[in-house]
């Protein structure tokens, strides 16, 4: 074989791992059964073998044989002659080997007689009884699989239990050919004439003569293939060639249907007979008889073989056509009869089952109608009723008379029948109560059926009602219970399977759903349900390539079925990661469309003349409905609210407004999702995520307590939605940041730590860790980054959050580095962050050219990124590069649509930096005269920095006036009118509006304690406490809010080595305490770090005081 075969057929890539090759061969053994395609079972046998053996070549040793290896020779010998082979003595013998028989070897002993077998599988019944007696493997079957492949030990146990095709007693062998070829070829042939699939078969033919070996069930199958192309000719020679092994039943029987197309019936009949004699389950030799019966006219004898074939084989097609063409003939008969003695109740008898049977019910009715009262209220009379009114569907009819027979059945328990009719009785009514519904009161007759009844395919027919009325009960247990007694007495009772399996999707069992699927299209692979169910399941589990493959599987079997086209283009659609693939599930939609549009009026004919069809999915709004789903995956959102209109103007479904909502979301129309979700989860209360939806929206809009509340109620529903526990967490933080307690920080991250306990990923420790990192628990908040990164090592984000959290613990050399993994790790253009936050560390170290290095660097990818461009006019401005920095803005109001007032805000700022004071101001009445939203409070800060104390005070009172009181920053202009107040040295009423400052700090956050809490602006808070009451002229109090803000660690938007604001406060501080020469220095520092006008402005003024320059 060759080297790249191997590994093709094992479907893996060339490994020396001997685990991963055996495992490779278990998974293609599920799908390569040897009985069904030999040639395939020995290629892959073949290429496991070799790709072990290519395994130990390297290192390979010469090893000696040990007593085991000299046993399997032994074994060996036996087998590769076929006459040795059969002969059971020579097995006995070697079986009496010690190595057989002691306890520390028997164990290893059996298990290599059975990787032995696994590549000389081909052994007589008899052969494979005597090893089971001495092995076991029936009875150790679990054990067994352990180590065996399941299809590989089934087929053990098949050979021992079941009687085995292949007559070894048969064999002649002329040339020493391999008998285990020859016997492959054959199961190909026989394959070959089973499926009707005859391309290759004179090739295989050919393999077979080149063997020198003969056994007659080769001439078998060509006797099968020529009765089927009715070549009489070759059938008369193989017949008379087949005449001396008439006693073997498999040659025989195809003997007979070789007579029977050689039109010799009598010899047919002759040996169709004796097998039913010797086998009285036989089924093919029971047709043709049935079909011998027919052909001599005796239609009463086939009326009766028939039925009770039927009894044997409950609903078989085959034997029904058969009996109905018997009846037509009979009913000819007894209809001449009648009008010959019209009062001969018998034949009228007789006549009205046939019409039952040929499904003739009308004339049933009509003749049962011309029957004398008195006999109307005879056993047989009310019998026939009783299945022509059922039939008819006609219940109430049909149960009325079942229970007249029922009263005489009970009543009198004498003759052979009255337990039959018992049985009978009790299941006509069971299923009448089923046809209407009523399936708690057809239980108790169904049971009273199954209890006595003796005929198998009676009583398995009763059971398979049973477990059907269970299911609809919702009695799930209950049919998966009776499903297992069926499948127990019938392993390939189709309806068990797709009963069971149905009640295992009810009880969301899913592994039990797809065991049975199996089950199911192996014993019969032309109906759709058991795909179905099955596909659904794969579906639910988001296994979407899974639940494609079921569906690609029903239709290789010739299944189709609207529901499972419907299912095959969700599938499609969610697993599509590429416009392709989304359209690929558009076609399947549109298609599907188009094809029910046209049947549709079809399919209402046939439910008004035949009740429900078969395949009663027909909704054209579910179409449409994910239609408008793949719209909105390719980003066509205007064509997905067209559809979904057009679906909620043939179907108004609450489904149909939830997708029309989340179309709104994708819209970013908010107000209009928000007004549809309001009214679905009134609709839909335990919906999760339609609460989720509707908090999002809520959350977008800036209603997060209404988001909060949403989220809980959706937490109600399921304590563990992940979704919810992750925007609760998130919606604490936000409380966290705006009232600053503690207490919401603690409740955030117990509903982080409890999604953490849901779902372990990386995304999970990340969002975690970004929790941590707005407590400040930055070791916490590493340590989940690291297990991020340890789940998921390509990941960019634990290294990119991680190095933000070093940047705020001032370890900027090693946020540098975790910058720079996250930068290898993600793939060009992937993320604007880790070169951002790269930048921004090289600017607090004062590395300048670095970090506009880095800027460019996310320029390339993302050139109209605002944040970016103000990011390198921030680093431009620090290396005095005024103009550079201008200009920056200049085009981004140009290129990049940036509005004016906000290009005018940041220049004014620019030249306020740059002491440029004239062109400041110019661009201050620029921001004043544009017509869009205006920022009071930037604009109050610009005049108060220059000193321009009352246009500050202006802008400060206007943003008072004009702002939400509901704002957590609203407290921030009343901070500035104090600050005016106090430079103007009116220190009364600057401490009348600092007391109002304070007073709306507590309405926004409770206390100082509160205000303080949130550790991003930490350093901040203190800073705007201190000053207040440095303004409230309490030093002592001032002077440790500024060291604290000092010592904080930094806020999370800070991009200064220092605080300035503290700087600046520690300033003014010693300027009021006429201590000029400690505020000239920290005027200094402050200066450094942050080129305000305010810091200039007062330096000056400190400079001034001391009678310097």
């Amino acid at each position: 074989m060759r080297k790249d075969d191997i590994w093709r057929i094992l479907k893996i890539d060339e490994t020396k791992n001997q685990e991963l090759i055996k495992e490779a061969y278990r998974k293609q053994l599920i799908n390569t059964n040897p009985e069904d395609d030999a040639q395939g079972f020995m290629n892959l046998r073949n290429a496991y073998e070799e790709a072990v053996k290519l395994c130990s070549e390297a290192d390979e040793e010469q090893i000696s044989k040990n007593d085991i290896d000299l046993w399997i020779d032994q074994a060996d010998v036996i087998y590769r002659d076929v006459y040795k082979r059969r002969n059971t003595k020579l097995w006995e013998e070697i079986l009496e080997s010690p190595v057989c028989k002691g306890v520390d070897t028997y164990i290893e002993a059996r298990e290599a007689l059975l990787s032995y077998l696994m590549n000389n599988y081909y052994l007589p019944q008899a052969v494979w009884v005597l090893l089971d007696s001495k092995f076991y493997f029936v009875r150790d079957k679990e054990v067994l699989l352990q180590t065996f492949p399941k299809d590989f030990i089934e087929y053990v146990i098949r050979q021992i239990e079941n009687y085995s095709l292949m007559d070894f007693d048969l064999f002649t062998v002329s040339n020493g050919g391999d008998i285990d070829d020859y016997i492959r070829s054959y199961y190909n042939i026989k394959r070959m004439i089973d499926e009707n699939k005859t391309e290759d078969l004179w090739q295989e033919l050919h393999r077979i003569y080149e063997t020198g070996i003969y056994h007659p069930y080769f001439d078998a199958e060509r006797l099968r293939y020529y009765i089927g192309i009715d070549n009489k000719e070759e059938i008369e020679k193989l017949i008379k060639k087949l005449s001396a092994y008439l006693n073997d039943d498999y040659i025989a029987y195809y003997a007979a249907k070789g007579y029977q197309a050689l039109e010799r019936y009598e010899d047919a009949a002759h040996i169709w007979e004796k097998l039913c004699e010797k086998f009285p389950m036989h089924y093919g030799a029971g047709i043709g008889m049935l079909e011998y019966y027919i052909h001599k006219g005796q239609y009463k004898r086939a009326n009766e073989h028939a039925l009770d074939l039927l009894r044997k084989y409950v609903n078989d097609e085959a034997i029904y056509v058969l009996l109905v063409k018997a009846n037509e003939y009979l009913i000819a008969e007894y209809e001449e009869e009648c009008r010959k003695d019209p009062d001969n109740l018998e034949i009228k008898e007789e006549l009205a089952w046939c019409y039952y049977l040929n499904a003739r019910i009308d004339e049933c009715i009509l003749l049962l109608n011309e029957i004398p009262g008195g006999e109307k209220e005879k056993s047989w009379y009310l019998k026939i009723c009783g299945y022509v009114y059922l039939k008819k569907g006609e219940l109430p009819k049909a149960l009325e008379h079942l229970f007249k027979w029922l009263d005489l059945i009970q009543a009198s328990k004498e003759g052979e029948s009255w337990k039959k009719d018992f049985c009978r009785c009790n299941q006509l009514i069971g299923i009448s109560y089923i046809g209407e519904e009523n399936y708690e009161q057809s239980i108790a007759y169904l049971k009273n059926s199954i209890s006595i009844e003796e005929n198998t395919g009676e009583k398995l027919s009763t059971m398979e009602r049973l477990a059907y009325a269970f299911l609809k009960l919702g009695r799930n247990e209950d049919c998966i219970d009776v499903c297992d007694d069926i499948v127990r007495q019938s392993e390939r009772y189709y309806p068990a399977y797709i009963h069971r399996q149905e009640a295992f999707f009810n009880m969301k069992n899913g592994k039990g759903v797809i065991d049975d699927y199996y089950k199911a299209v192996e014993a019969y692979a032309g109906f759709a349900k058991p795909y179905l169910i099955a596909a659904k399941v794969f579906y639910l589990y988001e296994q979407y390539e899974d639940s494609i493959g079921v569906v690609k599987r029903a239709k290789e079997a010739g299944v189709s079925s609207n529901e499972l086209e419907f299912l095959y283009g969700k599938n499609l659609r969610l697993a599509a990661q590429n416009a392709e693939e989304s359209k690929a599930a558009l076609k399947v939609f549109s298609d599907l469309y188009k094809n029910m549009s046209e049947k549709s009026k079809a399919i209402d004919e046939d439910k008004e003349k035949n009740g429900k069809n078969e395949d009663e999915f027909n909704d054209l709004g579910d179409i449409l409905n994910e239609t408008a789903k793949v719209y909105a995956d390719m980003g066509q959102f205007e064509k997905a609210l067209d559809t979904i209109k057009e679906a909620i103007d043939i179907n108004p479904k609450d489904d149909y407004y939830t997708t029309k909502a989340y179309l709104y979301m994708d819209l970013e129309l908010y107000e209009h999702a928000i007004e549809i979700l309001k009214k679905q989860v009134k609709v839909f209360p335990e919906s999760e995520y339609i609460h989720v939806c509707l908090a999002s929206c809520y959350y977008k809009k800036g209603r997060d307590e209404d988001a909060l509340e949403l989220y809980k109620k959706t937490l109600d529903i399921n304590p563990d939605n992940v979704e919810a526990l992750e925007k609760v967490g998130d919606s604490y933080i936000n409380l966290y940041k705006c009232k600053g307690s503690i207490e919401y920080y603690e409740t955030a991250i117990r509903y982080g730590e409890r999604l953490l306990e849901l779902k372990s990923d990386s995304y999970c420790y990340v969002h975690v860790g970004i929790m941590y990192e707005k407590g400040y628990e930055f070791e916490k908040s590493l340590n989940c980054y690291e297990k991020a990164s340890e789940l998921n090592p390509d990941d960019m984000w634990p290294h990119n959050n991680a190095g933000y959290v070093y940047k705020l613990m001032k370890r900027y050399e090693d946020a540098i580095r975790e910058y720079k993994i996250a930068i290898e790790l993600m793939e060009p253009g992937q993320a604007a962050q880790p070169h951002s936050n790269l930048g921004t560390c090289y600017e607090i170290l004062e590395r300048y050219e670095d970090a506009l290095n880095c800027f460019r660097e996310v320029l390339k990818y993302w050139p109209s990124n605002q944040n970016i461009h103000e990011n390198m006019a921030s680093v431009l401005v620090k290396m005095g590069r005024y103009d550079e920095a201008v200009e920056i803005h200049l085009n981004m109001k140009k290129k990049w649509g940036l509005k004016r007032s906000e290009a005018n805000r940041s220049i004014m700022h620019i030249y306020e930096a740059s002491g440029n004071l004239t062109k400041a101001k110019i661009y201050a009445w620029k921001v004043i005269l544009s017509y869009e939203n205006k920022n009071w409070r930037d604009l109050a800060d610009f005049y108060f920095n220059i000193g321009k104390l009352q246009e500050a005070k202006d802008f400060y009172s206007m943003s008072i006036n004009k702002e939400s009181k509901e704002e957590p920053d609203y407290y921030v202009p009343f901070i500035g009118l104090t600050s005016v107040y106090f430079d103007k040295n009116k220190k009364k009423k600057a401490e009348e509006w600092a007391e109002k400052a304070m007073t709306a700090i507590k309405n926004a956050y409770g206390d100082e304690n509160n205000f303080t809490a949130y550790k991003p602006n930490g350093a901040l808070h203190h800073y705007r406490l201190g000053m207040l009451y440095l303004m409230l002229g309490e030093h002592d109090k001032a002077e440790a809010y500024f060291t604290k803000a000092l010592e904080h660690l930094p806020c999370q938007n800070c991009r200064s080595f220092k605080c300035y604001e503290a700087l600046y406060g520690f300033g003014r501080m010693y300027e009021d305490r006429k201590q000029f020469d400690m505020a000239e220095k920290y005027y200094t520092d402050a200066l450094r770090y942050n080129s305000s006008a305010l810091y200039r402005r007062r330096l000056k003024n400190v400079k001034k005081r001391q009678g310097k320059k």
